[in-house]
């Protein structure tokens, strides 16, 4: 080979291998060119994916949904659609590139039906008219398209847990396709399928944010969220257990200015401790509301990142409820125990008090002259003892609060003779009782509201019995009978006014517990009834009660009329043989009177011997006075109407329900 044609053959090797350099070069720009499209594609998507964790709304998902596919893609319109309640695909969303939107915004809010759910495809596909017509046909629609349903179409699908929940559609629709080798291909799927996956959990996370936030919101139980001792989150319960005024900012605010002053201390380190040590649960602890109160509240904190940052978040009970509920059952129960007590001492006492007072009544008419004054006191005496053990039975009986007629003045004299030492040296009392009808209440509870407000008037009122008046007046109203209570002593002031009714709300200076007025305002409403107050300062304060009356079918019945005296005979029972003798020689001469001592004595002579009627003790032991007429209704009916019990105290909660 000579020289040239050496030279020519190493020319043509070198040209060969400059080629090989060049297509080589080509391949790796083109390597280059798609690796950074892959690497632009995938900080969009994960760009998607940081806004889209924490987007308030479906629309806004599926807003950077379809910016995202016309973005990665040469595409110039995308609409989103989404599976409704009733298994239909709607357009939801749509975007264009410049010039491309027309009408379809404003077409899209009809949400115009594309077809059911179950068009949907199962994998992100290129698509057309004999796959997804009517959805290419909503589309078209939607963006005004005069070429129908040509141009170049993808189709992403949207799922969840294997059902279609809805569609993206992204299409091409110049006639020209510029940068065609730009369009998503086969080997773009499993990228797809990628966008796909993060659109289905950005709108599933949304929804669940969503729900949790409704829950949130609507919980009784307050929840804020705090960051460097300030809120910085809220739900609808801590506006209401603040009392924060609507369209007034809660954000913002200083968990200080929250607490009383007295509790800052408290609250020291409290979200280090939170952070460090985990939940903490926070018991007597208490909020200063706007409105001015304290709301006692049980806390508990626990630390979470919110909003992308360290946090903590504060759970408030409200237990002023519970505590109230708790201070008014402890209140029954000392009533109850009370009552009790009174019960039984009443009947113990009433028993020798009845022949104390007949042997009194007998000696002041047969002593001397110069004695008799003093037995007339020691009558008078006795009768007062009498008096007041009768008043203080109308507290001692079971008072649940069942609605039954009740004389309205009956029970307001009692309360007048109880309150008598703490009125006698305050007030005269003026009476203008004009109400006629019975009213549907439990005299116990009755005489409780009407004590509570006469003795809130007399220590309202200066001991100044020649100017101060309490005065207590009832009238007649459609179907509601008017109990006014007034006083002529200080007033209230108008913001304690507001809030008189209020649990543990006191203006007494003393040690009060502050539900007096709230326990009469919930009894009276139990009765269907209502409880009103005004005042003004140094003038007085007036209490009105409107209960509702008694109607003619209410009304206790009336016994049957005792026989005519001289003509009947009655059977006298008691177990108490001195009370058994003067029962019998009162009505003596007046009758003809058997006695029977005890229960069982009576119901043997009930059952030989004829009656016209009965006197019967209620409380007697082995066999009661209500066992005797349960004798009587089943043997001796006619003789059950004409009855008559006497007791010293209904003590037993059968002699209770008997004479209720």
């Amino acid at each position: 080979m000579s020289e040239h044609d050496e030279l020519l053959a190493r020319n043509r090797a070198l040209a060969e291998q400059v080629r090989l350099l060049v297509r080589t070069e080509q391949r790796l720009n083109r390597v280059q060119r798609s690796v950074q499209s892959q690497l632009r594609r995938i900080e969009d998507l994960n760009q998607f994916a940081l806004a889209a964790s924490t987007a308030a709304r479906e629309n806004d998902v599926l807003d950077g949904a379809l910016d995202l596919l016309l973005s990665l893609f040469p595409y110039e319109q995308a609409a989103a659609f989404l599976v409704d309640e009733r298994g239909v695909l709607r357009a939801t969303r749509v975007a264009a590139v410049e010039g491309r939107i027309g009408n379809a915004a404003a077409r899209v809010r009809e949400r115009p039906s594309a077809g059911p759910a179950d068009i949907v495809p199962l994998q992100p596909t290129t698509c057309d008219e004999s796959s997804l017509g009517a959805v290419l046909e909503c589309t078209s629609a939607l963006f005004d398209f005069d070429g129908g349903n040509l141009g170049a179409w993808l189709a992403l699908p949207l799922r969840a847990a294997d059902r279609p929940i809805g569609l993206l559609l992204a299409r091409k629709v110049s006639s020209l396709l510029p940068y065609a080798e730009s369009l998503p291909e086969a080997n773009d799927h499993p990228f797809l399928r990628l966008v796909s996956s993060h659109v289905e959990g950005a709108l599933e996370g949304t929804r669940l944010r969503n729900r949790l936030a409704t829950v949130l919101e609507h919980l009784p139980v307050a929840l804020f969220v705090l960051r460097n001792g300030r809120v910085v989150g809220a739900n609808a319960a801590t506006r209401r257990i603040l009392a924060w005024p609507e369209g007034e900012a809660l954000e913002g605010q200083a968990l200080l200015d929250l607490v009383p002053s007295e509790d800052h201390v408290l609250y020291e380190g409290f979200e280090a401790d939170v952070a460090r040590g985990g939940p903490l649960r926070l018991l007597g602890r208490r909020l200063f509301a706007r409105d001015g109160s304290v709301r006692p509240v049980e806390l508990t904190a626990l630390a979470l990142r919110y909003e992308g940052a360290p946090a903590t978040l504060v759970l408030a009970e409200d237990v002023a409820e519970r505590m109230r509920t708790r201070t008014e059952l402890a209140f029954t129960e000392r009533l109850a125990t009370v009552g009790s007590l009174a019960a039984g001492v009443a009947h113990e006492v009433n028993n020798p008090l009845t022949f104390v007072l007949f042997h009194l009544e007998r000696l002041a008419h047969r002593v001397p002259p110069d004695m008799r004054d003093s037995a007339r006191a020691a009558l008078d005496g006795a009768t007062r003892i009498r008096d007041i053990v009768r008043d203080l039975q109308t507290f001692a009986r079971d008072d649940s609060p069942k609605a039954e007629p009740v004389e309205v003045h009956t029970v307001l004299e009692k309360v007048l003779a109880l309150a008598a030492a703490e009125l006698r040296y305050r007030a005269r009392v003026v009476r203008t009782f004009e109400a006629s009808h019975f009213v549907l209440a439990s005299e116990g509870r009755l005489a409780q509201i009407f004590l509570n407000l006469v003795i809130n008037a007399a220590h309202a009122m200066s001991e100044d019995v020649d100017t101060n008046e309490l005065r207590i007046a009832t009238r007649d109203e459609p179907e509601r009978v008017v109990i006014e209570i007034s006083d002529t002593g200080v007033g209230i002031a108008p913001p304690d006014l507001a809030r008189i009714f209020e649990p543990f709300y006191s203006t007494k200076t003393s040690n009060s517990s502050g539900l007096g007025l709230s326990i009469c305002r919930n009894l009276v409403e139990s009765f269907g009834g209502t409880i009103e107050v005004t005042s003004a300062l140094d003038q007085g304060t007036r209490f009105t009660i409107r209960l509702p009356t008694a109607r003619a079918g209410e009304l206790p019945e009336r016994p049957d009329p005792m026989p005519r005296p001289g003509y009947a005979r009655v059977l006298v029972i008691d177990d108490d043989p001195r009370l058994l003798a003067i029962l019998g020689e009162v009505l003596e001469g007046t009758y003809d009177v058997t006695t029977a001592l005890g229960g069982a004595s009576a119901i043997s002579r009930l059952e030989r011997e004829p009656f016209d009627a009965v006197v019967c003790d209620l409380m007697m032991p082995d066999v009661s006075g209500v066992a005797v007429h349960g004798w009587a209704t089943l043997h001796r009916p006619e003789l059950a109407r004409r009855m008559v019990f006497l007791t010293g105290g209904a003590v037993t909660r059968e002699s209770q329900e008997f004479v209720a």
